[in-house]
């Protein structure tokens, strides 16, 4: 694996699953805290939070889908660095499956470009 690729995949990757989850796990435990505060609070909502909720929705989807799209650039880079084709990246759409296949791939990368090991 040639070094400069595994360096930035390894950044983009972990940067980019990171925001995907996190835009993941405030649009599923949002509403279910707004759920719990409506029961808790008998029926009266946080105005603070509804008030916002028009903004939210669209900056969570603005942000999960930048994570993805990290994760795709650095799947590829990580698939440059094996000597494949950046376009390996394409199977970051599959996320952990996309993951194990290239990183399943065997190394091709020429013998005389220095490498790091495993």
């Amino acid at each position: 694996m040639i070094a400069e690729y595994k360096r930035k995949s390894l950044v983009l990757m972990i940067s980019g699953f990171a925001l995907h989850s996190v835009s993941l796990f405030v649009a599923i435990a949002l509403p279910n805290f707004i759920t719990a505060y409506t029961q808790v609070h008998n029926g009266a909502q946080p105005e603070w939070l509804t008030s916002q909720m028009g903004t939210i929705g669209p900056l969570l989807e603005c942000v999960g889908l930048a994570g993805g799209v990290l994760f795709m650039f650095g799947l590829g880079f990580f698939a440059k660095g094996k000597g494949y084709s950046g376009l390996f990246g394409l199977l970051g759409l599959l996320t952990c499956i996309g993951l194990l296949i290239v990183l399943l791939l065997p190394d091709k990368t020429p013998p005389d470009i220095p490498k790091v090991s495993a």
